[in-house]
């Protein structure tokens, strides 16, 4: 996150989801708490619009634990995976 004149911006994050879509503009941007190790609290989310593949950062450990018991398991792409600019 950067702070701007008009706020904050986030910078980064991936540029195409696992199957290959183009996230600007197609993505919606997330959090979802999990306790998958002691030094996670949580996983910044981008989910694709056209597939709902979701990229979770930094990667989560336990795929079941993302979201909690509300959350569903969906596909978690790997770092090896997926590049975050």
């Amino acid at each position: 996150m950067v702070r701007t004149g008009r706020g904050w911006v986030e910078v980064g994050g991936p540029s195409h989801c696992p199957n290959g879509h183009e996230l600007k503009g197609n993505m919606t941007r997330g959090w979802v708490p999990c306790a998958c190790s002691a030094d996670v609290s949580g996983h910044r989310t981008w989910t694709c619009q056209p597939c709902q593949q979701t990229i979770y950062a930094p990667p989560c450990l336990d795929e079941f634990e993302v979201g909690g018991p509300h959350g569903s398991a969906r596909s978690v792409p790997r770092e090896r995976d997926v590049k975050i600019a």
